[in-house]
């Protein structure tokens, strides 16, 4: 009996298996500073292996994700270039259900928020929420909160009242379409590329 039972766990141990290490990358997001042609994004990476065999029952199973962060990128919409300057990796207590949200502005420094929870399980009261303030040369600092009076772009798509330079934005999770004229075409100029930087259209890989 010892014996068989040693073969059974070995089986099944052998079937609990999980797929190759894939490095995966997405926009979380992108925010226009108010009356310029400058905007931040943000994108999440993580290692994520997939569960197959065993591990993938009943329902799918649990991937094995790893080395999650998040790159802050600053792009100008004109001269269409981009430069990273700063990278989060996700503290422990954020982990699961990992994502970031950009808050505002405060001049040309940028408040965002990492959110998530530090366990298997999150949902509900047990989301955490972390807050950072990053300056324009990728100085990040931890917050126990933000200003109240942050700046936003316009919400809305037509220019506001008073506006005085155009400029809006919208990401996709592999790209950012920007448009600088009022009732102009909506076009994208940057993507991730392979690697999962944030590159602009001209210089991204085929």
């Amino acid at each position: 009996m010892i014996g068989g039972a040693t073969v059974a766990l070995t089986l099944f141990a052998c079937a609990c298996t999980y797929g190759p290490a894939q490095h995966r990358a997405q926009i979380d997001g992108a925010l226009v500073q108010p009356e310029s042609r400058t905007f931040a994004a943000t994108v999440r990476s993580e290692i994520r292996r997939d569960p197959t065999g065993l591990s993938a029952f009943p329902d799918g199973g649990r991937a094995k994700i790893s080395d999650q962060s998040v790159t802050i990128y600053l792009a100008d919409a004109d001269a269409q270039t981009v430069r990273r300057i700063a990278r989060l990796p996700a503290p422990v207590e954020v982990q699961t259900s990992f994502a970031s949200t950009m808050l505002g502005w405060k001049g040309t420094t940028l408040y965002l928020v990492l959110t998530g929870c530090p366990g298997t399980e999150c949902h509900g009261g047990l989301t955490q929420r972390m807050a950072y303030r990053v300056d324009e040369s990728g100085g990040v600092t931890p917050v126990d909160s933000v200003p109240k009076d942050l700046e936003h772009p316009p919400r809305s798509i037509a220019r506001a009242l008073g506006e005085r330079v155009y400029t809006r934005v919208s990401n996709l999770t592999d790209s950012i379409k920007v448009v600088t004229d009022d009732g102009g075409p909506w076009l994208v100029r940057f993507v991730l590329d392979r690697n999962g930087e944030l590159v602009p259209v001209r210089r991204a890989a085929p």
